[in-house]
């Protein structure tokens, strides 16, 4: 993930918070929309990626904009989201139930000239207490 960022433009400081830093997820899955709440010590915020293959714009983590799109490689199980750049890098992340209680984030950084970097993150399912 350290890679990513950096080639992103965060920061050192920005990147060892990221890497420590506890993520919490609450996904809901409609027609035609895929919805991530996503809760930090630092933030709490909701995006709603439709799944239509329509490139849009989207939010980054830093409040800048992308062009991004979703869609639908296995229904409900496997979601690709894609982010343009304005500096050219494409962002791929896979989103892949792997089990009921595993999620996954793959993800992809593609740069002119450069070898793709990848990255992964993993949730768990918890309980409720």
């Amino acid at each position: 993930m350290d890679a990513i960022l950096t080639s992103l433009g965060y920061n050192w400081f920005s990147r060892k918070v990221f890497a420590g830093l506890h993520v919490e997820q609450f996904i809901e899955v409609k027609p035609g929309s895929f919805s991530v709440r996503v809760k930090t010590l630092f933030s709490d915020d909701t995006v709603v990626l439709p799944t239509d293959k329509r490139w849009a714009v989207g939010k980054n983590l830093d409040g800048g904009t992308t062009q991004r799109r979703s869609y639908w490689r296995h229904p409900g199980s496997h979601l690709v989201t894609e982010d343009r750049f304005t500096s050219g890098h494409l962002m791929i992340t896979e989103r892949v139930l792997v089990s009921p209680d595993r999620f996954e984030e793959r993800l992809q950084l593609k740069q002119a000239n450069k070898p793709t970097l990848r990255g992964l993150r993993l949730f768990r399912r918890q309980s409720a207490p």
